[in-house]
């Protein structure tokens, strides 16, 4: 602490503000529970050292990691990763589902003529009949 003091770039609270502004980079869940509490003890007025950060953030990444829980990331991103997943197997197995109902192509035109159609002759036709505006120009 009297190091830190001594630099005098930084005031020793700065410095623990930036330490926890870093620890909240994390992505896991429980993690930052621990991180956002020991804020939220801090902010009030609570006595919190960095040393005791460090090694209360150190603690609880190594126990989560040492139980397999580091890894799984964010709850909330873990959960809508899964959403997506069976959202894209629906819309996959919707596909092959329409591509079966599907019958053939649509026939092709019997008329040779390569004309295009131009719509009604009242010019108008299409501002009063929005929703029935379909040829194209």
């Amino acid at each position: 602490r009297s190091e830190i003091r001594s630099n005098g770039d930084y005031s020793y609270d700065e410095y623990t503000y930036l330490f926890f502004d870093a620890l909240q980079t994390a992505t896991n869940d429980d993690f930052l529970l621990l991180i956002n509490n020991l804020k939220n003890m801090w902010e009030a007025g609570t006595e919190v050292t960095i040393k005791e950060l460090g090694d209360a953030a150190l603690t609880k990444y190594n126990n989560m990691c040492s139980s397999g829980r580091w890894d799984s990331g964010s709850t909330k991103e873990s959960m809508l990763k899964k959403e997506i997943r069976v959202l894209a197997a629906s819309v996959k197995e919707f596909k092959k589902a329409l591509a079966a109902k599907q019958g053939p192509a649509l026939p092709a035109s019997s008329d040779s003529g390569d004309k295009k159609h131009s719509g009604p002759t009242d010019p108008d036709w299409k501002f009063n009949n929005r929703r029935n505006y379909c040829w194209l120009k």
